[in-house]
């Protein structure tokens, strides 16, 4: 499976996603690229809240200041496949 769309900001590329089940009832989604997961109850649950977690991980790595090694390379993976904030026209 891969991410093709993010809600507010353009994709360079699609993200991969690996889904996993574990157990019935327990689906994990990974980013392996970008370094997250999640679980949810569903496989497309699981696939949302990675979508959100991406959103919330890269918008909170850009916004802080200072300059932390690990952050730094979370945001450059993450610029490999999302882009530009899309514009809102009302």
């Amino acid at each position: 499976m891969a991410i093709d769309s993010i809600q507010g900001y353009d994709l360079i590329k699609p993200i991969p996603v690996l889904i996993e089940s574990l157990g019935d009832k327990v689906f994990v989604a990974e980013a392996p690229d970008l370094n997250l997961s999640t679980s949810g109850n569903s496989v497309g649950t699981a696939f949302l809240l990675l979508k959100e977690q991406i959103i919330t991980a890269y918008e909170g790595d850009r916004s802080k200041k200072g300059s932390d090694a690990q952050r730094t390379q979370q945001v450059a993976a993450m610029e490999q496949f999302i882009g530009k904030p899309r514009r809102h026209w009302f």
